[in-house]
């Protein structure tokens, strides 16, 4: 491939991720403390059980009829971004050397690489089928609760195309094999790549470097530059969604959290409850961060549901807006010694 251009591309991308991720770090920490976080041996064990069942095994995805499809889609979803992970860093490897197959643990004869393999196609085609879904209910069903922007319909062409670009990548490059082996062979660990060798087994050689350095490039790079696009996106829940997960409360479901010395913040004119946005503590920060504007908590409030202005989505919406819209500020003024700004301003 070529090692100066995957240089420049991963460099360029990964500072530019590692400038922006710093900067919501920093803004969580003009936030306040979360009394609610405890991280004892018992607490400890339940919020790993949480990660496990409820952030990596997706366990609320289809537990609810009415979202069921889409539940099952985004399994597909995220367990493609995981899988296909792998993926991406023996793609970056081969962009300086193009036999780069993780020192042989991922050479063609091998058992690891054959299982690895089917499982990365048949995922990355169940990527492909429920990122369709996604953009079926934007463009024909048009589902109200949802966020009907552009920015939705890119995101999902990127992880489609994305998943299409790797199959080009292994159809051509298993064409170009053929080639020299003299005939087109089906591989079960290639089931997509290897089949779509067969239509392309006709073009030139140098059509197929042509489409084989295309489905590389198009993949190896977008990985990396959607990477950038999270921070700036409701897909940021892609990195928050886990630690937002682990860090969820374990108190009962609905239980308000303590107010401390209610009477005595009364009598110093001391805020009760939540009047600035650094008022927020950081994890509902963070929970600001992951909103994924999917709609269902306006699609299940009474409130919303009988035609009134309130919509948790929107609401939720707007306080992650104005924190980011404030981020410049606060990033700007705060010091050590005075973590929330005096000059913030109030939640809308």
């Amino acid at each position: 491939m070529n090692p100066t251009a995957m240089s420049v591309i991963l460099a360029v991308t990964l500072s530019a991720f590692a400038w922006s991720a710093s900067r919501r770090w920093r803004l969580l920490g003009v936030t306040q403390p979360d009394p609610r976080i405890e991280l004892d041996r018992g607490a400890l064990v339940k919020r790993l059980r949480n990660l496990l069942v409820i952030g990596a095994l997706q366990k609320k995805m289809p537990a609810n009829e009415r979202y069921r499809i889409e539940g099952l889609a985004h399994i597909a979803i995220f367990a493609a971004f995981f899988v296909l992970l792998l993926n991406s860093v023996l793609l970056w490897g081969r962009g300086y050397n193009a036999s780069f197959d993780f020192w042989g643990l991922f050479a063609e004869d091998t058992v690891a690489w054959r299982l690895y393999s089917i499982a990365k196609e048949l995922i990355a085609a169940l990527c492909v089928l429920g990122a369709s879904v996604f953009v079926y209910d934007r463009i024909v069903r048009r589902l109200r609760r949802m966020s009907l922007g552009p920015e939705g319909l890119v995101i999902l062409g990127i992880i489609i195309t994305m998943m299409l670009a790797d199959f080009l990548y292994v159809g051509a490059r298993r064409a170009l094999l053929d080639h020299a082996d003299g005939g087109v062979t089906w591989m079960w660990w290639e089931p997509v790549g290897s089949a779509l060798s067969f239509p392309l087994a006709g073009l030139s050689r140098g059509t197929l470097t042509g489409l084989e350095h295309l489905g590389f490039w198009w993949h190896a790079s977008w990985v990396l530059i959607f990477l950038n696009l999270l921070p700036y996106s409701k897909h940021f829940h892609i990195l928050t969604a886990l630690p937002n997960v682990f860090f969820q409360p374990i108190e009962p479901p609905g239980k308000l959290p303590d107010l401390d010395d209610i009477e005595g913040k009364i009598e110093r004119d001391e805020p009760v409850g939540v009047q600035k946005i650094e008022q927020l503590t950081w994890k509902q920060a963070l929970d600001l961060y992951t909103c994924t504007e999917c709609g269902r908590c306006s699609d299940n409030c009474p409130a919303f549901t009988t035609g009134k202005k309130l919509s948790p989505k929107h609401f939720t919406m707007a306080l992650r807006d104005h924190l980011y819209d404030l981020e410049g500020h606060f990033l700007a003024h705060r010091t050590p010694e005075h973590p929330n700004h005096e000059r913030a301003a109030h939640v809308p």
